[in-house]
């Protein structure tokens, strides 16, 4: 009778704090009832207790009439008390938290969407980003208004010194930033400003070196646009990249289409630069085989009296298929060619993409926007002309 107390004691105190476990009354009697418990075999045993026969190896039912009965109440209310402490147990999964989030643009509407989640991956056009609750979708970059995530100090900095000139301290603090990283894609992200920040300061073949790193990782990256390309052969040497003749054969296809670009006005070395500009014009990288047809397109240039009409028609409808940030050398090409045959009108959109929307080094941009003046100015539009010319004023120096 004492036992069965003890029992329903237990029992009550486990129903109190979980209903599902009541079964456990119904294990206590029948412990008590049988005499048995699971328990490992004793030395000497034989292995069969009641008729039943169990290899001595495993646990096995042996007979417990030699024990108190208070040992079965024990066992059950061990057993019972540990399920209800595993029942109780909090969740292995924390609350979700992350300070990555997407803006989206909501279908044809103006409005947008904020979605929290976190970055797993950031290539090529697209982004791998998980939600509450592991769902991992994939989105287009073109899909997306705009991307925020946590950045370090360092990071933040060099985004900064980046958008008041200060090249050299920028690329210090984004050498710091990249070597405490931890997730691969922001490393990434890191170099691409590294390489922006290298360029214009005139540090070419560093910025290729980076850049290369970035496709050696990500071969659809869209960062291809931070190669020091040259897009106009009158500026001074020291604001172009300096190349030698070898590097067209290098096993780097960036280094081959950044020699072409710097060979290209070259006559000892035209042939062999739009030799290798046609064969990547034809490989199987998008971004390579675009930025390798518009520098073909400078060839033109060099005799600007053969240019067609139909010719620049041509450039200006392939180059709407161009991802949006490698326009804007392409774009002053076909400013240029533009400006050669006196359709200013046409020629001030293509000159004005550079400096208004995506601006390459220094030096390259202050060309293409002297361009865009002269565009403005020849087609009436005086007023954006000086407009333009008071932000080529206000421009500061490398520091």
């Amino acid at each position: 009778m004492r036992r069965m107390t003890l029992a329903a004691g237990v029992l009550f105190c486990v129903r109190s704090s979980h209903r599902r476990l009541v079964l456990c009354h119904a294990f206590v009697d029948e412990l008590c009832a049988t005499g048995f418990a699971s328990a490992p075999p004793t030395a000497g045993s034989t292995g069969r207790a009641s008729g039943t026969h169990q290899n001595t190896t495993d646990n096995a039912l042996v007979p417990c009439r030699s024990r108190s009965p208070l040992t079965y109440i024990s066992i059950a209310a061990l057993l019972i008390l540990s399920s209800v402490s595993a029942a109780q147990e909090p969740p292995l999964i924390l609350p979700f938290t992350t300070t990555d989030q997407i803006v989206m643009r909501d279908g044809n509407s103006r409005r947008t969407k904020i979605i929290p989640g976190v970055i797993e991956d950031l290539a090529g056009h697209s982004v791998v980003f998980r939600r509450g609750g592991n769902a991992v979708e994939v989105f287009k970059l073109r899909e997306i208004e705009s991307i925020q995530f946590g950045k370090s100090g360092s990071f933040d900095e060099g985004l900064r010194q980046i958008r008041e000139h200060e090249w050299l301290r920028a690329i210090a603090s984004l050498k710091i930033a990249e070597t405490t990283e931890p997730r691969a894609w922001v490393v990434r992200e890191i170099q691409a400003s590294l390489a922006e920040a290298l360029r214009a300061a005139g540090k070419f073949d560093e910025c290729t070196q980076v850049v290369e790193r970035i496709y050696e990782i990500d071969p659809t990256t869209r960062h291809l646009n931070m190669l020091p390309l040259v897009w106009d052969e009158r500026l001074p040497p020291e604001h172009r990249v300096s190349v030698k003749p070898e590097d067209l054969k290098s096993p780097s296809l960036l280094r081959q289409l950044v020699a072409a670009s710097a060979l290209l006005q070259d006559p000892a070395h035209e042939s062999a630069a739009s030799a290798v500009l046609q064969a990547l014009k034809t490989g199987p990288r998008a971004g390579l085989q675009q930025l390798a047809e518009a520098q073909l397109w400078r060839l033109r240039l060099l005799h600007p009296e053969t240019i067609r009409a139909s010719e620049t028609a041509l450039w200006m409808q392939r180059v709407r298929d161009f991802d949006r940030r490698q326009r804007s050398g392409p774009d002053f090409v076909i400013g240029r060619a533009l400006l050669a045959v006196h359709d200013y009108d046409n020629a001030s959109p293509s000159l004005l993409w550079m400096p208004l929307v995506a601006p390459l080094d220094p030096p390259t941009t202050a060309a293409c926007t002297k361009e865009a003046i002269t565009a403005l100015k020849q087609s009436g539009r005086v007023a954006e002309a000086e407009q333009l010319q008071r932000s080529l004023d206000s421009v500061q120096p490398i520091k």
